[in-house]
């Protein structure tokens, strides 16, 4: 994978600790940020007292971010336009040298699996509530089942046809994003809004069904690949038999099988492979 340029410079920062992705750094005299960053989404931190504030990034091909901590606020802000202008100059110059800690290269592929559906033109992505549509209340028992079959949609149908309109790539997307923003904050738990939105889409596609797999087959392969990425930062006590995580992971398996479709059945099995190794590990 070819890496260009990219490089955030933080300016005034605490020196206790700063992290780039999942990777975390102690700190000292001298620290200005990141070099050999490779373009992508990218998540930066650093601790302030008892606090973590960060920001978000969409790097592109031979960008400098610069950003500056703002004590008052507790929380990093963009600086003025001519600081930004003299920081990316020597950036690009190397002139920074080791003030710009390097990306760790040999763990950009473990990102770039939890990320590469992040797209930059809707960065960052919004995280989603559905509404669940419910039945007239006092249906007879025949007008239910032909409401069931004809307006019930699942919580996978609403997520992707209704808020993402189909598109794949954007579901995959606020999948990815809403595990990454959780983790990221996972140590300090501070974000129950992206645990909650990635456990109601996990779920989701647990139970989406065999004919909806079916339909959405270059969906759900790329959805087994992305779980297996996410699941890999996952702690052992989360495929315990009760957790949900685990509970539920079976009936997309077993879906994915019953499709007889072979690219489906190969990643259905691929998929429980895994997750019976986790649960032996565990």
């Amino acid at each position: 994978m070819a890496i260009l340029f990219t490089a955030i410079v933080l300016r005034d920062v605490p020196k206790l600790s700063a992290q780039i992705d999942l990777f975390k750094y102690p700190l000292k005299g001298g620290f200005r940020g990141f070099s050999l960053v490779p373009p992508g989404v990218h998540y930066v931190s650093v601790q302030a007292e008892e606090t973590h504030p960060g920001f978000w990034c969409y790097l592109h091909p031979d960008e400098v971010v610069v950003k500056v901590f703002d004590y008052t606020l507790q929380q990093f802000v963009d600086d003025n336009s001519e600081s930004v202008t003299t920081y990316q100059q020597l950036a690009i110059s190397g002139s920074m040298g080791t003030a710009l800690f390097p990306y760790p290269q040999e763990q950009w592929e473990k990102w770039w699996k939890l990320t590469q559906y992040i797209n930059p033109s809707d960065f960052p992505p919004q995280l989603y509530q559905e509404i669940v549509s419910e039945p007239p209340v006092n249906l007879p028992i025949p007008e239910l089942s032909d409401w069931m079959e004809h307006h019930h949609k699942s919580r996978f149908e609403l997520a992707l046809f209704d808020t993402h309109k189909g598109d794949r790539e954007a579901f995959l997307g606020e999948l990815q994003f809403s595990f990454v923003r959780w983790l990221v904050n996972s140590e300090n738990n501070e974000d129950a809004e992206a645990f909650n939105r990635w456990q109601h889409l996990l779920l989701s596609m647990y139970n989406a069904g065999e004919r909806i797999i079916s339909q959405n087959s270059n969906c759900f392969v790329a959805v087994i690949d992305t779980l297996i990425a996410q699941f890999e930062c996952l702690p052992d006590s989360m495929f315990e038999p009760n957790s949900f995580v685990n509970h539920d992971a079976s009936y997309l398996v077993e879906d994915m099988l019953d499709t007889d479709i072979e690219e489906l059945g190969a990643k259905g099995r691929e998929f429980a492979a895994y997750l019976e190794k986790r649960r032996t590990n565990g």
